[in-house]
């Protein structure tokens, strides 16, 4: 299961797309830097997760200042976008 809960974003604001760089806060202080890759790489444990992981699954579409809800082995998780970095393409 994996929702994501909105705290009202600008209509304009950015949404995770599949490539970006997301930091998400996971508890009271933590900040941990994710990067959303296709479905061929997942290693959650090196920042790097795929879009049918939970936690991908939950942040595909989130914008910054969303707080995501995803379950892992029956465990709920929350994060809170803090940032999404969208590397430019070249010109």
């Amino acid at each position: 299961m994996a929702t994501a809960v909105s705290r009202a974003p600008a209509p304009t604001a950015e949404r995770v797309r599949i490539g970006d760089r997301v930091q998400v806060q996971t508890g009271v202080d933590a900040r941990v830097r994710l990067v959303l890759l296709t479905a061929d790489r997942d290693d959650p444990d090196l920042g790097v997760i795929s879009v049918k992981h939970p936690a991908g699954a939950a942040l595909l579409g989130a914008g910054e200042d969303d707080e995501v809800e995803f379950d892992i082995d029956g465990k709920i998780h929350n994060w809170l976008v803090v940032a999404i970095d969208r590397e430019r393409q070249p010109a």
